[in-house]
């Protein structure tokens, strides 16, 4: 029994950890001068992640005037990597939104009008209210029942200064029994929209300065107006304004277009707000990965959203060195047209070496929680060399898979039994007696 429940938690351990970016948790790099060859689950591509971590920082300071960054290099260098690291410095309130360029499609909508609802959805923007906060420690909560139908119910609470007795209304009440809120804890109330915040009893004022998150005004009393932070992506303010005006539509899958003139209404009041400083906008970032995928009208249309005040940063990646426009007879560097690629900063990443590629296995192994014996890791290795850094890391999962079902440590046999079901690329073009329709010629 103690083995089977051992068994368990090892197995969800594990499944835990097969997401294939699980291992990155940043770019590595410390600040511009300092940096490190392995570190946060990265290796090597040093000028790209230097590149990369100053161009966070003037994201974060909203100081990116570019707007564009596109990554290129071979397959298996690390590109989206980089994209998943880069997202890690960004401030939480920034969105990353990370789609394929083969998504932009769909039957019911144009696909200019997916892109752009996509795009909305990573422009965030901060409201400030100013609402009136009761904030103190409950002394004492009194319930008078002179029939059912008339209930009185007392808030006694207290600051270091002052104490104040408030009537308890039923929904505030019910929080507090949601909450199971009682003598001695200490509790934010929003007497605006009947909100209720609960901290544990006895907690530290200057911890709860820190950790809120709102800022406030000084005052004396009990009573204190504080100004709340909401913050909202423009794309769910589109929806909100749309026809149908349900909150239900944000989290509803179903697709419908928004009109252009509903769109600009909102850019004006938005841009007048900001003005007044009632807003505070936040431009995240849009990363396509495969971007030359995207249409040459879809190319047109970036090129158009880019100019405009409520655009957001965007992080392309690809791996292709020159390609034909989707679209068009043109063959243009990396598939993208020459007038786009002038707006945008250009990084590329270089092959990764053996010693590289083995560290990146290490890591990989690490975060696995999964040991291999030196001959194992060399063969390991070697398939990553050989047939690509790509095909040897989906393929550690599926030997590590055998050997968790059978309960026993990965060897050589395991690697091999894998190795021999799963054909990668390399594999169908060396063998000629696959049947023809496994090989993808242009005539």
């Amino acid at each position: 029994m103690i083995f089977s429940q051992m068994s368990e938690k090892k197995n969800s351990d594990f499944w835990s950890t097969l997401n294939f970016f699980s291992h990155i948790k940043g770019l590595g790099v410390g600040n511009f001068i300092n940096f490190r060859h392995i570190s946060q689950g990265l290796v090597g591509q040093k000028n790209v992640r230097r590149a990369l971590f100053m161009l966070a920082n003037l994201i974060n300071k909203q100081n990116f005037e570019n707007k564009g960054i596109i990554v290129t290099g071979a397959c298996g260098t690390g590109k989206s990597a980089l994209g998943i690291a880069f997202s890690k410095l960004l401030i939480s309130k920034f969105p990353f939104i990370k789609i394929n360029g083969s998504e932009i499609e769909s039957p019911l909508i144009p696909n200019n009008e997916i892109l752009h609802q996509i795009i909305r959805k990573t422009v965030g923007v901060n409201f400030y209210q100013e609402s009136l906060i009761i904030e103190g420690e409950i002394v004492e909560i009194k319930i008078n029942e002179k029939n059912k139908k008339n209930i009185e119910r007392k808030l006694v609470i207290r600051s270091q200064n002052f104490q104040s007795v408030y009537e308890l209304g039923p929904k505030i009440y019910k929080k507090f029994l949601e909450k199971n809120i009682k003598k001695g804890d200490f509790v934010s109330i929003d007497k605006t929209n009947g909100e209720v915040f609960f901290y544990e009893k006895n907690i530290e004022k200057s911890y709860l300065e820190k950790n809120q998150d709102f800022s406030s005004k000084k005052s004396a009393s009990l009573e204190k107006y504080k100004i709340i932070e909401h913050f909202i992506t423009l794309h769910e303010i589109d929806l909100l304004n749309s026809k149908k005006k349900n909150m239900s539509t944000i989290f509803s899958d179903s697709q419908f277009e928004i009109s252009f003139k509903k769109r600009e209404k909102i850019g004006k009041i938005l841009k007048r707000w900001e003005d007044e400083k009632k807003i505070k906008i936040f431009k995240g970032i849009l990363f396509i990965d495969d971007v030359h995928l995207l249409s040459s009208q879809s190319f047109s249309f970036l090129g158009k959203v880019i100019e405009t005040k409520f655009s957001p940063n965007f992080f392309f990646v690809t791996n292709r060195t020159e390609e034909k426009i989707n679209g068009l007879n043109y063959i243009s560097p990396h598939g993208i047209p020459v007038d786009f690629l002038d707006r945008f900063l250009i990084l590329s990443t270089y092959p990764l070496s053996k010693i590289e590629i083995e560290q990146i296995i290490k890591i990989k192994l690490n975060n696995l929680r999964l040991i291999l014996k030196k001959k194992c890791l060399l063969l390991v290795v070697k398939i990553g060399v050989e047939c690509g850094l790509n095909y040897a890391l989906y393929l550690l999962t599926t030997f590590c898979f055998h050997s968790i079902e059978k309960e026993k440590e990965t060897g050589f046999h395991e690697i091999l039994i894998s190795f021999k079901l799963f054909l990668n690329f390399q594999k169908i073009i060396r063998n000629t007696n696959l049947p023809n329709y496994f090989l993808f010629k242009e005539k």
